[in-house]
């Protein structure tokens, strides 16, 4: 309330609320709960809260202060404004071909401006980097500036009790348990986005994506399969075994299957095979997800972009890798039959990196054997 974050405050008060405290407390937080309203404006809601907190407060001296604070004049502030969700679209100066050698791929169907926008997609699945999970929502991303924790695990921070009972609700009660285990063996940030691919819906809801699978855009995503070595698959197959594994433990297939070894289920072995095509395609459709971060004064020069996590965006996908990219904003006019597509990044552990600073001639034979 110091800081006149009111909105922030507002919500601190409603998780007290639900706690079991005396009515004195409750008294004090619905007269808090009132200031925070005479601050944003809404009136009617103050005059409630303070009615509430009246009935509530015993204290003669609690009670005067109360009497004080409702006839006090308040300087109210502006509404915390929010930015707008953007409308997810493909543009239509762009069409969508398809070629033996390069697969799908997006071309410019119209003459395309100089920083004109040509994809705005929410990602099908998206995972913070771990080394995030203290400073951003693990379900949202933003930055978080009143956190709110999970109550069976440390691990994670949420920005709101919305973002919190959402992630609890769907994969966070599924990873909650088994996040240090998944953390420590190693494995990298795609590998946990196949996982949450899964857990991000219901046993039925996944199995009714494995036999409607045509129906998902993102399971038309190119795996390179035909191409893949037997080691390759190998070890694919065994990071799709200990996931199967945790979320066995972790109840995802029910109470009956968590401490029971054996022959794998019917249902386990589909949950299985997704989490291996997961794997698969993750490693050549999955993008960086980055956030601006500027400097004191909020100088847009000299921002530097902080990669915080990694998401996959089925549309997308579909602009393909070159040396002299092109999107996701237009750097550079396109004529009209020009392929759309990224600029090539280093690979690590099968996630996106850093932009290489190399000749073509030096970067075409590594690239080529990650990308076909």
């Amino acid at each position: 309330m110091k800081l006149e974050k009111y909105s922030l405050a507002l919500s601190d008060l409603r998780m007290v609320l639900k706690e079991q405290v005396t009515d004195d407390l409750k008294g004090s937080a619905y007269c808090k709960m009132a200031v925070c309203y005479r601050a944003l404006g809404e009136e009617n809601k103050a005059k409630i809260s303070f009615a509430v907190a009246e009935k509530l407060i015993k204290d003669e001296k609690e009670i005067r202060e109360l009497e004080r604070e409702g006839k006090a004049e308040f300087h109210c502030i502006k509404k915390e404004s929010r930015i707008p969700e953007e409308k997810q679209f493909i543009s239509k100066k762009v069409r969508v071909e398809e070629r033996p050698t390069m697969g799908r791929y997006t071309v410019a169907d119209d003459y395309i401006k100089t920083g004109e926008p040509i994809v705005t997609e929410q990602p099908y699945a998206a995972c913070l980097l771990p080394e995030m999970f203290g400073t951003h929502c693990h379900h949202c991303f933003h930055r978080l500036e009143a956190a709110y924790g999970c109550a069976d695990c440390s691990n994670v921070a949420f920005c709101s009790p919305g973002c919190r009972d959402t992630a609890v609700k769907t994969y966070h009660k599924f990873e909650c348990k088994y996040l240090d285990l998944l953390i420590g063996s190693g494995m990298s940030i795609l590998t946990h986005t196949a996982l949450r691919m899964v857990t991000q819906n219901s046993l039925a809801e996944c199995l009714g994506i494995y036999q409607n699978r045509s129906k998902e855009k993102v399971y038309s995503l190119c795996t390179n399969a035909e191409k893949r070595s037997g080691e390759d698959f190998l070890q694919r197959t065994l990071m799709a075994a200990f996931l199967l594994k945790c979320l066995e433990r972790s109840g995802y297939f029910g109470e009956n299957r968590k401490d029971k070894d054996g022959d794998l289920t019917e249902e386990e072995l589909r949950v299985c095979e997704l989490l291996l095509f997961h794997l698969q395609i993750l490693q050549f459709n999955a993008h960086e997800i980055f956030e601006t971060r500027r400097s004191k004064e909020h100088q847009f020069k000299g921002s530097k972009f902080i990669y915080i996590g990694v998401g996959i965006y089925p549309t997308a996908s579909l602009l393909n890798h070159d040396c002299q990219p092109a999107v996701t904003r237009i750097s550079r006019p396109p004529h009209q039959g020009t392929s759309l597509a990224h600029e090539y990044l280093q690979l690590c552990e099968a996630s996106f990196g850093n932009v290489w600073v190399v000749s073509s001639t030096e970067q075409k034979p590594t690239f080529q054997s990650r990308h076909q």
